[in-house]
């Protein structure tokens, strides 16, 4: 049987959900996008561009927990 559940899925390699509201996750993403696209036309190191690149990642992970939180609360009401 299938068991779904709202709580975020926390295993080893998954980071612990953050406190941040979900406008300050879109903002600091939006911030890495533009960084990213800075990196890429000023022709920066791979490694430069993987570690903005997993950031980014890091904090949409956040992002859809923070999401999935604010509407299960609301559901929940």
């Amino acid at each position: 049987m299938l068991v779904s559940s709202l709580r975020p899925l926390i295993t080893r390699f998954a980071p612990a959900p953050s406190e941040k509201s979900v406008e300050t996750l879109q903002s600091e993403i939006g911030a890495l996008c533009a960084e990213r696209q800075h990196l890429r036309t000023s022709g920066a190191e791979e490694h430069h561009l993987e570690r903005n690149r997993l950031e980014i990642a890091r904090l949409q992970w956040e992002l859809s927990h923070a999401l999935i939180g604010r509407y299960a609360r609301s559901a929940a009401a």
